[in-house]
């Protein structure tokens, strides 16, 4: 699992326990408000039958009592109101059948609610003339406690789809430097040496950043230098240090190639150029000059044909070798006569006694 939806998973849950726990706390605020509610509910309207049915008991006019107790419950909102004589005897009794609550049941299991009473004397002057009692009806508490409670839990619902939408833009853009860390690690593996060129605002992730764009540029740098020092190495195993010219085993290499891979070669010539009494001349004019006569040769022989693909190469020596393919044996000859002339004319240059021989 990535740590993205670790993360995810663990923060939509917490968050998730958290607005339920909120929920709990708000519907059982919202339950004891409502009970609270029904208590003075009773109350309030013991008291103002309390005020008003005085003038009819005292007239001992109980269906003119009986007319007011009806205005007032059948409304509904009272499960019984009872009318009791100074003796306690019952002179008026309204119920109302307590059928159960249109919520579900295992709501009013989880929050149960009980239907308070409230009594009030009836007094005319100083005379006392019997008491009221009301008792409230729950089930209109339940029906507004439920709607309540569907309510705040849509309201939280949509609150958590929001936090959920929250949470990932904000884990999506916290987490991004880890996915950009991991491309140049695979980029790194492939000798594609990226930087990241995004950099995050945490603390961690910027140090975890910052050494990952240091490791990828020294290790270019590194991998730079080797390739370099190999590619030196491989040339100067093929070239000659003195004339640049290929040596023996770049030629070797070269005519190795050739024979498994010639497929397309029809026609060749090689020549063999050596100079005679070269080790006469070192001797006579010195090494150095004879250093100076071998890079000239070189030079010479780059300018014949400089069009043409063609191997030129110094075997050992005074010992020079030039390979060409595919030409025919007129331009062969004419190659032939350009390579004594050119070099030819070299040593002439140079006033000494050692002969070209082909």
């Amino acid at each position: 699992m990535t740590l993205y939806r670790q993360l995810f998973i663990g923060t939509s849950i917490a968050f998730l326990v958290l607005l339920v726990l909120l929920e709990s706390i708000y519907i059982a605020n919202a339950r004891f408000y409502m009970q609270e509610q029904l208590t003075s509910h009773a109350q309030d309207v013991a008291t103002s039958l309390g005020m008003v049915l005085p003038p009819s008991l005292a007239d001992r006019d109980l269906l003119r009592a009986e007319v007011t107790v009806n205005a007032v419950f059948d409304r509904g909102y009272y499960q019984s109101i009872v009318v009791l004589s100074t003796r306690g005897e019952k002179l008026i009794e309204k119920n109302l059948a307590l059928a159960p609550a249109s919520v579900p049941v295992w709501f009013t299991q989880v929050f149960p609610m009980h239907a308070p009473s409230a009594e009030s004397l009836i007094t005319k002057g100083w005379q006392q003339l019997g008491r009221v009692i009301v008792t409230s009806h729950p089930n209109f508490a339940y029906k507004q406690l439920w709607r309540t409670s569907i309510e705040a839990t849509l309201g939280l619902i949509v609150l958590y789809v929001l936090s959920l939408l929250a949470i990932h833009a904000f884990l999506s853009r916290v987490l991004r430097p880890l996915k950009d860390i991991e491309q140049v690690a695979h980029a790194i593996s492939e000798r594609d040496f990226q930087q990241i060129k995004t950099l995050p605002r945490a603390r961690e992730l910027l140090s975890v950043v910052k050494a990952i764009n240091s490791m990828s540029a020294k290790l270019f740098a590194i991998i730079a230098h080797e390739v370099k020092q190999a590619t030196r190495f491989r040339d100067e195993s093929r070239k000659d240090v003195l004339t640049g010219l290929d040596n023996r085993r770049g030629f070797e290499e070269y005519v190795h190639a050739l024979l498994e891979h010639g497929a397309d070669m029809t026609s060749g010539v090689m020549y063999m150029l050596q100079l005679a009494n070269f080790n006469a001349f070192n001797i006579s004019k010195g090494y150095k000059d004879g250093d100076v006569l071998l890079k000239e040769v070189a030079d010479g022989l780059r300018v014949i044909w400089p069009k043409q693909d063609m191997l030129r190469c110094r075997i050992n020596g005074a010992t020079f070798a030039v390979m060409v393919f595919n030409i025919s044996r007129e331009e062969a000859g004419r190659l032939g006569e350009s390579l004594c002339a050119t070099v030819g004319a070299i040593i002439q240059e140079h006033r000494t006694p050692p002969a070209v021989a082909l």
